[in-house]
């Protein structure tokens, strides 16, 4: 019997945006691969400059992902390309 398991658009979105964020992946890339979501959370929580404190329930988590994925998308690394001629 198999089963899926479904992330909350929240979840998705800010996992969508990581990917515009190379110095985050790698910070990640480095997590201990034992380390759940909310250790996760905490290293983009760092990435972005905001404060945890506290115990999250679940709705909790579903803002600070919002929170979060509001920071890195003020933080994107845009990238410029010379003018074709």
């Amino acid at each position: 019997m198999s089963y899926q398991i479904y992330f909350p658009p929240e979840v998705m979105a800010l996992q969508a945006e990581i990917q515009y964020h190379p110095k985050l992946l790698e910070q990640l890339c480095k997590c201990d691969t034992r380390a759940d979501m909310a250790d996760k959370l905490g290293e983009v929580a760092a990435y972005c400059d905001v404060a945890l404190e506290g115990m999250y329930d679940n709705d909790s988590l579903l803002k600070l992902c919002r929170i979060l994925l509001g920071r890195l998308q003020t933080k994107r690394t845009g990238i410029i390309l010379p003018a074709s001629h």
